[in-house]
């Protein structure tokens, strides 16, 4: 087992200087095990949120493997190799730790062989034999034809730390919770890289919202220009503006009703998951059938415009344009379109809403049907818009492509669907037949081609050409 620690904390020097007497049946790899854990939470999962860099570390889990954590962790703290927030919210936030700053740096590789860990790892990795069953057609690609230029992916993230470094902005590391520690991604990029290097592919399954979930879509993704399959260049087709591409299903009531007539409706997306979004209230459901039939039957002017910039694929220029003057860049813009959508209803009268308000003045309709649907849960409409893209990519696009061309290796990064170059075009057209298909018009697609001439530094100078590079 590979547990990866900082590169400069000598264990073995530490335990001999202060030896860990208050740790009942003391094991030097569960202490390694928990130091690794700060390293390798963030780079198996892309989406968490460590603010200031403390990574949340949920006790129960760890508790199945290392059942006296609390004192490896008190161990940790009291010798200054760690700290914590020491925050926890029952059922919401579990403690975050992170590592002291003379540890917040470079990491290494140390071995091990306790079996219990080793079992615990293997039990926590396994999928089930529906899952298996149900997404075969998609990992049976996970395997040793993905490879990665380890040499050329090591190099980049080298000289891509170096100069987020060398940048002022970058140097205040935890002043604020948007500032990203330049270690702690080169740290996660470098765990990726090893996993590819290993094809060790880290696949899971959201049960919530029935995502895929692998060291691909973990990855930093600069590096994804390092990646072949069997030698062939890889190619990634994206749904372009896929939340508000996919909202707009949601806005036609035939989706809301048991017969839906072939087009995706809600009982095509409810039974692959335990829990029904609007489970907490009947009536709920009633009441959006109804609000939606109404404004079908008014023609509202907004919720018509809406959907027509989605479709067209103008709907981020027209945010930027129309709502969001001064707001530049596409990042930027897609954060204020996610503040819309993913935002509890309330946080309309925070001072940073204004992409909320503004939206809800030029969007009247279209804000009043997604606030009903968020009525209970702020959470409501953007897993029903994830289980949606989960079901049409996993269950619908990806398992015809496999019917039809069996031997198409084809991997998937949520909205985005990755093949051999050269069958691109395929994929294109049948992402858009089962999308048109199930939302009543195509997406607009964009193609991007993964390959090492691609690497760019973070001031977008392409990687290849820098002096350093050559």
């Amino acid at each position: 087992m590979k547990y990866f620690i900082p590169a400069n904390l000598d264990i073995d020097r530490v335990l001999q200087e202060w030896p860990p007497t208050n740790i009942k049946s003391f094991k030097k790899e569960h202490l390694l095990y928990i130091i690794h854990l700060i390293n390798w939470i963030p780079a198996t999962n892309k989406g968490l949120e460590t603010r200031s860099g403390y990574v949340p570390i949920n006790s129960s889990l760890l508790q199945r493997k290392v059942r006296n954590y609390r004192a490896y962790f008190d161990y940790l703290l009291i010798h200054k190799i760690v700290e914590s927030d020491n925050q926890y919210i029952m059922g919401k936030k579990s403690k975050g730790y992170r590592l002291v700053w003379t540890y917040c740096q470079a990491i290494k590789v140390v071995h091990g062989s306790d079996k219990v860990l080793q079992q615990s790892e293997k039990s926590e990795n396994k999928l089930s034999v529906s899952v298996k069953r149900k997404f075969n057609h998609l990992l049976k690609w996970y395997n040793p034809d993905l490879q990665i230029d380890y040499d050329l992916a090591m190099e980049y993230v080298k000289e891509d730390l170096h100069r987020k470094l060398s940048r002022p902005p970058l140097q205040r590391l935890r002043a604020k919770h948007s500032d990203k520690n330049p270690w702690q991604q080169y740290n996660c990029a470098v765990i990726n890289i090893e996993k590819i290097a290993s094809a060790a592919f880290s696949i899971s399954i959201d049960s919530n919202v029935c995502r895929l979930h692998s060291v691909l879509s973990n990855m930093y993704s600069p590096i994804r220009n390092c990646l072949s399959f069997n030698g062939l260049d890889l190619v990634s087709i994206d749904i372009n503006n896929s939340q508000p591409y996919l909202s707009t299903i949601l806005l036609n009531p035939s989706f809301w009703v048991e017969d839906c007539n072939g087009v995706l409706g809600v009982m095509d997306v409810y039974p692959l998951y335990k829990k029904d979004i609007f489970s907490s209230s009947c009536s709920l459901l009633s009441s959006f059938i109804m609000l939606c039939k109404d404004v079908k039957t008014c023609n509202s002017s907004d919720l018509k415009l809406y959907i027509e910039l989605v479709k067209s694929g103008n709907f981020y220029g027209y945010i930027e344009k129309e709502m969001l003057i001064g707001v530049n860049g596409k990042k930027a813009i897609k954060a204020s379109v996610f503040q819309v959508l993913f935002t509890d209803n309330r946080y309309i009268g925070q001072a940073d809403a204004e992409p909320k308000r503004l939206f809800k003045k030029h969007f009247p309709t279209v804000y009043k049907l997604f606030n009903l649907i968020k009525k209970h849960d702020k959470t409501n409409l953007p897993r029903l818009l994830q289980r949606i893209e989960s079901y049409l990519v996993l269950q619908v696009v990806t398992k015809r492509i496999a019917r039809e061309k069996s031997k198409l290796p084809i991997f998937t990064i949520h909205d985005s669907i990755i093949t051999t170059k050269g069958n691109e075009g395929y994929v294109q057209m049948i992402l858009c037949e089962e999308m048109e298909r199930a939302i009543g018009f195509a997406p607009k697609l964009s193609v991007e081609h993964w390959r090492p001439e691609n690497l760019s530094l973070n001031e977008a100078l392409l990687y290849r050409n820098s002096p350093i590079a050559a």
